[in-house]
């Protein structure tokens, strides 16, 4: 967050993408999330406090809820991001753009994406005005206590019920959307390739640099002709074997590896 500020008054600029883990954290889909995590948003040291918060859980749980809510430190940062980036003659996004949304635009994936979000905000908002659920609850409970009103709702409230539980084919949530799609990676190089020339042409750009899927090794893989480049080296090396940090540069035409 700060690098943002910093790169702009050295005449630089840092563009900041959102991924599929940003989105889960905004959503309460928190299954990654650990009791170290929620404890390090406690506002006093965790023995000597009593939880606020209106679920069970470790310390920390109502402060790191707050903080990703949509007036939160870090939850008003996150729903600013955007989901792709196209710089110069590349696009970057966390997981990748499925061929069955080549006829959309950057702008149009990242505004549908970011409609998405803030349709979810007023949803749990008004399911925490009806009382139907809690406003730290996880996105378990809140499908869960939406299914449960569904059954008593009538007229608007049950179609905005029923709209919510349809967010599983979300572009933010599904598996085929920009955030989670991992074609790239797994496809082979002949169901590949003419999947990937259709999107280089249809985004009118020379590569598409992704993340999300880690590359065994810590290294940077090239496919398709340099069309994609899956940059995920597993930089938590505590998490993934042989990881590192690691960055694509671009510079005067020609591109290499920084480890």
């Amino acid at each position: 967050m700060p690098l943002q500020k910093d790169a702009q008054r050295q005449g630089g600029r840092v563009i900041v993408l959102m991924g599929n883990h940003e989105a889960m954290n905004i959503f309460g889909d928190l299954r990654y999330v650990t009791d170290e995590d929620y404890a390090s948003f406690a506002d006093e040291p965790r023995d000597a406090r009593k939880r606020k918060t209106d679920s069970s859980g470790p310390a920390g749980v109502a402060e790191r809820c707050e903080a990703f809510g949509p007036a939160g430190k870090y939850g008003k940062w996150l729903r600013s991001l955007p989901a792709i980036a196209r710089v110069n003659d590349s696009i970057f996004l966390h997981g990748g753009i499925s061929p069955d949304l080549a006829s959309y635009s950057v702008d149009q994936l990242n505004d549908a994406i970011a409609a998405e979000i803030k349709a979810f905000d007023t949803y749990k908002q008004f399911m925490v005005e009806k009382k139907i659920a809690q406003a730290c609850n996880t996105l378990d409970e809140l499908t869960a206590a939406a299914r449960t009103a569904l059954d008593k709702a009538k007229g608007k409230d049950a179609d905005t019920l029923k709209a919510f539980l349809s967010l599983g084919g979300w572009l933010t949530i599904n598996d085929t959307g920009p955030l989670w799609f991992r074609g790239y990676a797994t496809w082979t190089d002949a169901e590949g390739a003419p999947q990937i020339q259709r999107l280089t042409e249809a985004f009118g750009v020379a590569r598409f640099v992704v993340g999300h899927t880690p590359q065994t090794g810590g290294q940077i893989v090239s496919r398709f002709n340099g069309k994609i480049y899956l940059i995920d080296t597993g930089m938590l090396s505590s998490y993934f074997r042989g990881g590192r940090a690691s960055a694509l540069n671009i510079q005067d035409g020609k591109i290499s590896f920084i480890y």
